[in-house]
């Protein structure tokens, strides 16, 4: 893979989403590693549950004691989850997204990130972004300064996010100066592999 390779190519891409990712410029993958955010969520608040505050934006990691579908008699779908970290347990609520409970596994690690907020006058995290934890894996979709990009039909920011990520990954190190060095020096600007880490994946607002 290299900068001149078409975004089919990419793994979990193939004809259709290539197909939709043209409607945002992107054809190849530079394209996609100059589709920078437009904005970002901070989720870098690692809170533990008894710790977490009504109001604030904050992320809980746990393990998920149970998810179930609710349906009320005013004809709402309430998806409704628990997790339990070593201080207590919270209710997750999400609505009218009933595939969740295929998604996630009962006894598996997962990060949540939203706001903290009251749920039938319990804390609940309500609707928040997820991903599950693996042991050596770094968290991309929460527990840090998340990215938002500009989307289209059916390309959401994070699946953007994960595709860049796979990009990344593999070529961050190998990308090509075009400033010579004095000029970096001088200006005091990073190098453009460092640029790309952190303009998709900053460890602050500054460095973004």
């Amino acid at each position: 893979m290299n900068f001149r390779t078409p975004v089919s190519e990419i793994p979990f891409v193939g004809r259709m989403y290539a197909k939709r990712l043209e409607k945002l410029g992107i054809l190849k993958v530079e394209d996609l590693l100059h589709h920078v955010p437009s904005r970002y969520k901070d989720y870098s608040l690692v809170s533990k549950i008894t710790d977490a505050q009504v109001g604030e934006t904050a992320t809980i990691q746990g393990k998920l004691n149970y998810i179930k579908n609710i349906y009320t008699s005013g004809g709402k779908r309430i998806q409704e989850a628990e997790i339990k970290d070593s201080s207590g347990l919270i209710n997750i609520i999400w609505f009218n997204q009933t595939y969740l409970t295929r998604t996630f596994k009962k006894g598996e690690i997962y990060s949540f990130s939203g706001k903290i907020d009251e749920f039938n006058r319990k804390k609940a995290l309500v609707s928040p972004d997820y991903e599950p934890v693996f042991p050596g894996k770094e968290c991309i979709h929460t527990q840090r300064l998340v990215p938002v990009y500009p989307e289209t039909a059916r390309v959401s920011s994070k699946w953007l996010r994960a595709r860049i990520k796979y990009v990344l990954d593999i070529l961050a190190d190998s990308v090509d100066e075009f400033l010579p060095e004095g000029i970096l020096n001088r200006l005091n600007l990073p190098e453009f592999s460092q640029s790309l880490k952190s303009v998709h994946f900053p460890e602050s607002i500054e460095t973004a």
